[in-house]
């Protein structure tokens, strides 16, 4: 665990010359797995070989630069030279880990217990052999095929299988007015021309697998049709279908895009076009005498 604003702002450091502070490093590296922790032989020579230094001279020449650094301690060990950052950052990420560890162990047993209770009150079955286990994921003793050794050396086979059948399974298709995801078609548009172009557009908007309850959104889209007869509202359903849009619009007048997404086109639109009316007024009436 390295801070490097710390290290670079620290008074000492920035004092040091760049061969004192390499061999700074290479000491604190070595402290960090010592015993006990952040601590260091108090021997030149010793230190010379765990700094790295070129050469016992070079290190004892730069050893003054460095010995601010630490503190001198006796214990058990003998004397040791202490960093009391350092010491202190490893206290802290030893109590962190120990914590970690411990969090991790009550949750284990936690689990365990809760999965022996309902084993106890018969709500789960845990398998207690291999054999029980592959004999769960296949679903019988023997299975098909290879059987339960195939299902050892592949264990997701039985779920890519699922999968498999589930992607073929046969769609049924959209294929008449009052189909299940279509409600009645109202008396006031039930000409053939608009059956025929509504009949597309049921199957379009199916195949686009988007509507949660198509149902719902086929009766809006036909009560709000209504208001324009059968044969505008089959000139509104076409003109989505050829757009390939999701929604049903009005038809687009001269000078106005009606597509979605277009508002923000139209709010332009619509305020040129006040404007150029308010012009045409003035001058219109500075031209009368």
């Amino acid at each position: 665990m390295f801070f490097w604003d710390d290290f670079s702002s620290d008074k000492v450091v920035k004092k040091m010359q760049a061969a004192a502070r390499g061999i700074y490093m290479s000491l604190l590296c070595v402290a960090w797995n010592e015993d006990p922790p952040g601590t260091l032989p108090d021997d030149i020579q010793i230190l010379a070989k765990l700094g790295e230094a070129d050469s016992l001279e070079q290190f004892e020449m730069m050893w003054p630069q460095i010995l601010p650094c630490f503190q001198k301690q006796a214990n058990q060990h003998g004397a040791r030279l202490v960093q009391a950052r350092l010491l202190e950052t490893w206290r802290r990420a030893n109590e962190s880990l120990l914590a970690c560890r411990k969090r991790k162990a009550e949750w284990t047993a936690r689990r365990k217990n809760e999965t022996n209770q309902l084993t106890s009150n018969g709500a789960v079955t845990v398998p207690k052999t291999v054999t029980d286990t592959e004999k769960h994921r296949s679903g019988s003793g023997s299975g098909s095929g290879s059987g339960s050794g195939s299902n050892k050396k592949n264990p997701n086979k039985a779920a890519r299988a699922h999968v498999a059948a589930r992607e073929t399974r046969p769609r049924v298709p959209i294929t008449q007015i009052d189909g299940p995801f279509s409600p009645e078609i109202p008396h006031s548009l039930s000409s053939p021309k608009f059956l025929k172009v509504w009949q597309q557009w049921v199957d379009y908007r199916m195949s686009l697998k988007k509507p949660k309850n198509p149902t719902a959104m086929f009766g809006r889209q036909l009560a709000w049709l209504q208001q324009f007869g059968p044969d505008l509202a089959d000139e509104i359903v076409d003109q989505s279908l050829r757009n390939e849009w999701q929604g049903l619009f009005e038809l687009k007048s001269k000078g106005q895009t009606n597509r979605p997404g277009n508002k923000i086109v139209n709010a332009v639109n619509t305020y040129i076009e006040k404007i150029e009316e308010e012009e045409r007024s003035e001058r219109a009436k500075k031209a009368k005498p």
